[in-house]
């Protein structure tokens, strides 16, 4: 409909089908979320590592947070220390949901119309994931409670923050790596990973 192939839409319904697709979109996330989560609490996923480009993975969760990042008027930059492929040994389908949900989580959290920076540095043992953005200042104690799983929230954008968050947490637990998640008092937050190389 939004792109015309049932007939054009003047500008009034044009809004109204966006926030009818958005609000979906958004339901779906937590929905799968929740059944994720669910199934991961039920049987520990097997992780099927293997050697993946990282900055293919971050291009591809670029293009599919856009939904969630143009309605903010938010931008994605990468910022990689190598032009090359960043090498990371891990499960595909997992690190996806990982850079995705933090993404999210960055969006959700980040002001409206401002930049998200992605940053990806490979040093001589490791490989580091972080997402900047520009957010309210968070005490510790505010940022862990965003990583703990709630439930019955009236707050659905905080409910679906949370699953992101606590989902991501034990992803990147599972594959014995280091969680990032940091507040600035310069108005920004941290949320990534350290991968140690095998």
């Amino acid at each position: 409909m939004l792109k015309g192939e049932f007939g054009a839409l003047n500008q009034n319904l044009k809004e109204i089908v966006s926030e009818i697709l958005n609000s979906n979109c958004f339901l779906y996330e937590i929905v799968t979320n929740t059944i994720f989560l669910t199934k991961y609490e039920n049987e520990k996923p097997k992780l099927k590592l293997e050697d993946i480009d990282i900055i293919e993975q971050i291009k591809d969760c670029c293009i599919n947070i856009q939904n969630y990042t143009k309605d903010k008027g938010q931008d994605i930059v990468v910022k990689s220390n190598k032009s090359k492929k960043i090498k990371l040994y891990a499960d595909r389908k997992l690190i996806q949901k990982i850079i995705f949900n933090l993404l999210s989580s960055s969006s959700s959290l980040g002001f409206e119309n401002s930049r998200i920076e992605i940053t990806v540095k490979e040093n001589k043992n490791s490989v580091s994931f972080l997402t900047k953005n520009k957010s309210i200042y968070m005490t510790k104690e505010k940022i862990k409670s965003l990583f703990e799983e709630k439930k019955n929230l009236c707050d659905f954008n905080q409910l679906g923050m949370s699953l992101n968050l606590n989902i991501a947490k034990k992803l990147i637990k599972a594959h014995n790596w280091d969680i990032i998640a940091q507040s600035q008092k310069n108005n920004s937050s941290i949320f990534g990973f350290v991968a140690l190389k095998k």
